[in-house]
C-alpha cells in the first residue's frame, strides 16, 4: 500500500462507530483499527449507513502525495465506486463533528484529515484539497437501498 503515492482528494465512508463517538472530538488523533474503504462517490458511502450501530459518515481529506492510502479502483469488483483503501491503524485527525438527520435517525458526520501513520511525514496545508463544510444531503439514500441489498 505504501509503494504508491496517492493523488489526494476528499473521500467518504459510511461506518458504524458503536459507542466510540465519545472519543471523536475536534483536534483528537484517532487510529482506525481495520482497513478502511472510502469512495469519492457520496452515494456509495450513504448506502453503507443502513443497519449500522452508531452510524457515521466519515469525510476524509487526503493530501496529494500521501503514502497511507491506495486507490484500488483498478482492482475493485465495483470500479465505479472509485475506492481508496487505508491501511489498518491509519491515523486521522478530527477536524469537525456534527449531526445529520436521516430517516428520523441521527447520523454523525465526522470530518477527518488523513495523517502519516507514524506521524513522521508532515504534509503542508496546501497539500490537502480544499473542503467546504457544506451540508451533505442524506435524503436520497432510499435510491441506493437496492444496491446495498444486492452487494452486501
Amino acid at each position: 500500500i505504501n509503494s504508491v503515492h496517492h493523488e489526494g482528494g476528499v473521500f467518504y465512508s459510511g461506518v458504524g462507530i458503536g459507542e466510540s463517538l465519545h472519543l471523536v472530538k475536534p483536534g483528537a488523533k484517532l487510529r482506525m483499527p481495520r482497513f478502511l474503504s472510502t469512495t469519492t462517490e457520496l452515494k456509495f458511502a450513504k448506502s453503507r449507513l443502513t443497519d449500522k450501530i452508531g452510524p457515521a459518515l466519515l469525510v476524509v481529506r487526503v493530501p496529494h502525495g500521501f503514502w497511507g492510502a491506495r486507490d484500488i479502483s483498478a482492482f475493485s469488483s465495483c470500479p465505479e465506486e472509485n475506492e481508496t483503501m487505508f491501511c489498518a491503524y491509519a491515523l486521522f485527525q478530527v477536524e469537525r463533528v456534527s449531526t445529520i438527520k436521516m430517516q428520523g435517525q441521527e447520523v454523525s458526520r465526522i470530518d477527518l484529515l488523513a495523517l502519516d501513520k507514524y506521524e513522521g511525514i508532515q504534509y503542508h496545508d496546501d497539500s490537502y484539497p480544499p473542503f467546504h463544510h457544506a451540508p451533505i444531503e442524506i435524503d436520497e439514500l432510499e435510491t441506493y437501498e437496492s444496491y446495498v441489498r444486492q452487494n452486501s
